[in-house]
């Protein structure tokens, strides 16, 4: 018979954490970060939306909103640079170097323009969602998320 406190084989020991409240306002403030580590964007969004939905409607809208302007700003800045670059292949002996290049970003611009449409359809669900339920600001308060 196994002491209190020893886990019984493949069992697993549970323990259960308690957030603060100053836990709280910092997990609010990271989720609600936009300007930090904008190289890593990308990822951190992803990381965020495992969360989503601990944060009121008019949050989620405004960092799908953001995302969307992301991502957006980035294929035009992709695009510009592609017409560039394929401005310099018409003029070299061997365009090689450069037409992979070209294939490169334009797969990381298809990629960008999957990620645009996925927090589209994410906007749209969301803002169906508050047609349905106009008192969702109530029921962010009641999830016991920090608001500043």
């Amino acid at each position: 018979m196994p002491s209190e406190g020893q886990a019984v084989a493949g069992e697993r020991q549970t323990r259960t954490f308690a957030i603060t409240e100053e836990g709280r306002k910092r997990f609010h403030q990271l989720m609600m970060d936009m300007s930090s580590n904008l190289g890593d964007y990308q990822k951190i969004f992803h990381y965020k939306m495992g969360f989503i939905d601990l944060l009121q409607s008019q949050e989620r809208l405004l960092l799908f909103n953001h995302y969307i302007n992301y991502c957006q700003t980035f294929i035009l800045h992709l695009q510009t640079e592609m017409a560039g670059l394929a401005h310099e292949l018409s003029h070299q002996p061997n365009p090689h170097f450069l037409g992979n290049v070209l294939n490169v970003m334009g797969h990381i611009e298809r990629q960008t323009q999957a990620e645009l449409d996925w927090v589209r359809g994410l906007r749209e669900e969301e803002l169906a969602r508050r047609e349905e339920a106009p008192s969702d600001a109530a029921q962010g308060d009641e999830k016991g998320i920090a608001h500043d």
